[in-house]
């Protein structure tokens, strides 16, 4: 994902994501240092994860446990 535009975070969950549109796919970096893929995310669910108040609130109640993911690194 390292050619997609990471985005950096203040978030106590989340330290950075990426999104590559081309896949639908979302990169998450946890605080605890596990980094997942997400898959078949649309640009719309990304575009309001980034733009909401708390990501892992948002993280929580719209995508987890809602869309296939991949653990990269735990």
């Amino acid at each position: 994902m390292a050619r997609f535009k990471r985005i950096h975070s203040e978030s106590t969950m989340i330290t950075s994501t990426a999104y590559n549109p081309h896949t639908e796919t979302m990169e998450l970096v946890f605080c605890n240092g596990g980094i997942y893929e997400y898959h078949q995310i649309e640009q719309e669910i990304y575009q309001e994860l980034i733009a909401s108040s708390s990501l892992g609130e948002y993280f929580n109640d719209h995508i987890r446990m809602k869309y296939p993911y991949t653990k990269v690194r735990d």
